[in-house]
């Protein structure tokens, strides 16, 4: 399964994270490793080796249910 760092606005790593689409983009919801949801605002860079890319994502303070969003 592809994998992923990831970082907020202010640069802080919040770790890596699993995703089965190896093509994450800006809008995509992924997971941090404490089980927050993110949703994905830019992918900054494509990584090399076993890292698929650097996405910048704003979480969620709680989990979103079906009817809330973060936008």
């Amino acid at each position: 399964m592809p994998t992923d760092r990831l970082h907020d606005a202010t640069g802080d790593d919040l770790g890596v994270t699993e995703h089965p689409a190896p093509n994450v983009e800006p809008g995509d919801v992924v997971m941090t490793p404490d089980g927050r949801e993110a949703l994905v605002t830019a992918r900054v860079d494509d990584e090399p080796g076993p890292l698929t890319a650097l996405l910048e994502v704003a979480v969620a303070p709680t989990p979103l249910t079906s009817h809330e969003s973060i936008a």
